[in-house]
């Protein structure tokens, strides 16, 4: 009895979900002793990749070649999503993660940092997505005095220009 794969529950295992996903494509190839999986982006290039190949003493089994190609293939992945991270600097927080994001009490005009827990929801990755996601207090409140003195400067420049 063969076992349907399920192409799509494996792109959701192996890729990070803040990742937009609805681009890609994952692609299977099965070339006896050998199986390859490719994440594909929308232009047909490889992203990453994963292979096995049975060893001539060994009995063939697809199955054991797929898992072993998707562990290979998730190792990939793991590995460029961490240079990405190093590479953009912004702190992307991991699940059960504390985070900060800036606040002002708009009364008193203090700052303020509200401390968060990653919990992966779609509100976590839309304040993700604005870049206020902050990995300290300290970060987020220097982050809310940033903004307020852009603020500032924007309407004295358009007072200014009229």
């Amino acid at each position: 009895m063969k076992e349907k794969i399920d192409l799509q529950e494996i792109m959701k295992r192996v890729l990070p979900k803040w990742l937009d996903k609805k681009d890609l494509k994952l692609e299977v190839r099965v070339v006896k002793p050998a199986v390859k999986v490719h994440i594909l982006d929308k232009n047909g290039r490889i992203l990453f990749w994963g292979m096995s190949i049975c060893s001539p003493e060994d009995d063939w089994d697809i199955s054991i070649g797929l898992a072993l190609a998707i562990i290979r293939l998730k190792i990939n992945a793991n590995a460029y999503f961490k240079k990405q991270r190093k590479k953009n600097k912004q702190f992307i927080p991991k699940l059960g993660d504390v985070y900060f994001i800036p606040y002002m009490d708009e009364h008193t005009r203090k700052v303020f940092a509200n401390k968060i827990v990653w919990t992966d929801s779609d509100l976590d990755y839309i304040r993700l997505s604005l870049g206020n996601v902050y990995r300290t207090e300290r970060e987020a409140r220097k982050a809310i005095r940033r903004n307020i003195f852009n603020g500032r400067h924007i309407v004295k420049e358009s007072k200014k220009n009229g």
